[in-house]
This record gives C-alpha cells, structure tokens and sequence, in this order.
C-alpha cells in the first residue's frame, strides 16, 4: 500500500481512484472509440494528472467533438492547469449549444469571482451600461450591476 513514486502510503481513496483509473485506462485501450475516455480524463483531473486529463480529452473530443460532458471536464482540467483562456473558450463552445447549461455558468462564475477588483479600483461605467440605461461599475474585466444595501 505504498506510492510507485514516492514510497508513501496511499489513503483508501487514493487507492480507489489509482484502481478505477487502471480499469478505465484498461477499458479505453480495448475500445479507443468508447465514451469512457471522458470519466478517465476526469479521474486523471480529480488524482492531480492535469496534463494527461487535457490530452485524454482533447483525443477523444477529436473522435466525439459533441459530446459536452466531456468539453465540461476538458475545462475544469484546463482550469486546473491555470489556463482560463481555453477553458472559457471550451465553456463558450457548450453554452452556444446549450445556453442554459448550470455546470457551465458555474464553473464561469468560479473563474470570475477572484477577478472581480477591489471596491477601490472600481469606477463607474459611463460606457456600455450608460447607454443602455443600467447604472453599473466597471472592473478590468468588464462591467457589474450596482446593487443597493
């Protein structure tokens, strides 16, 4: 009950997660065609192999380019891997199909909430939002409602 890499034991759920990944890695290489390659990705993501979830979902979307769970999990890795350009990229193609996709718009709001700047660095928008009516503040990464206390 010890890490191949490192020699340190392995929590039961790190076992678990080491064993479903065999069974899935095993499961893909006998079918490279099958759907399954989406739950190995994520497992890859969930045990911290980042890099080999991004590549497993990127050859798999190459053979299933529809098939949204798996643009889902591909931008949660991407995420992960601190690359939120291509995830919202990934999150823009699921939502253009499905608009009122909630995992989408979560994992949206999870990328933008640190970047919303602090109340001094805000202005407000006499921009956009001016035009179209709305009192809001402007952050650099784009405009906010004010909301009242």
């Amino acid at each position: 009950m010890s890490d191949e890499t490192s020699g340190a034991a392995m929590s039961p759920q790190d076992l678990a997660l080491a064993a479903a990944i065999r069974r899935y890695e095993e499961r893909l290489s006998k079918d490279p065609a099958s759907l399954g390659f989406a739950l190995l990705a994520d497992l890859y993501r969930k045990a911290g192999r980042v890099d080999e979830a991004v590549a497993t979902c990127r050859e798999g979307l190459g053979r299933h380019p529809h098939y949204a769970t798996a643009r889902l999990i591909l931008a949660k890795a991407l995420v992960g891997r601190q690359d939120f350009t291509e995830a919202l990229s990934e999150i823009d193609t699921i939502l253009r199909v499905n608009p009122k996709d909630v995992q989408c718009h979560r994992l949206a709001a999870e990328m933008y909430r640190p970047s919303i700047p602090p109340i001094a660095s805000r202005t407000r928008c006499s921009g956009c939002c001016a035009r179209k009516g709305r009192s809001a503040i402007r952050g650099w990464r784009g405009c906010w409602p004010m909301t009242r206390s």
